[in-house]
């Protein structure tokens, strides 16, 4: 499993890379910001980790947008300060989110959603 994992925080990045790499296979490609639609022009990802999502200029929301408009399918785990507000700009922006998780999230709720988000690739929603 190839992650793209976009976060400007170094530790809640940390967190995040250090679980993601738990899983057999995976590996984890990091950025800070808009960097990522660099990244994701030269590399297929499985899966997309965005944070951020309520913030400028590392506005997720519109990242995962551009993401996905360059052709990036994978399920998308959003993080955010505020699960409400980001839930609601998930259903309002009709972005495909496989999870959104408070930050810092908890290392249980890494695994669960990483699971969650796998399921979903398979077609096991």
């Amino acid at each position: 499993m190839k992650v793209l994992l976009v976060e400007a925080d170094h530790a809640v990045r940390d967190i995040l890379k250090v679980a993601l790499q738990q899983f057999d296979g995976s590996s984890v490609d990091m950025a800070e910001d808009s960097w990522a639609l660099e990244l994701a022009r030269s590399n297929a990802y499985d899966m997309l980790v965005i944070s951020d999502t309520l913030q400028e200029p590392g506005d997720g929301i519109k990242l995962l947008q551009d993401l996905r408009a360059g052709g990036l399918m994978g399920p998308a785990i959003l993080l955010s300060r505020d699960r409400g507000e980001a839930s609601g700009l998930r259903k309002r922006e009709a972005v495909d989110v496989a999870q959104v998780l408070t930050v810092p999230p908890d290392t249980v709720e890494i695994f669960k959603a990483v699971v969650a988000a796998q399921d979903r690739m398979a077609g096991r929603r």
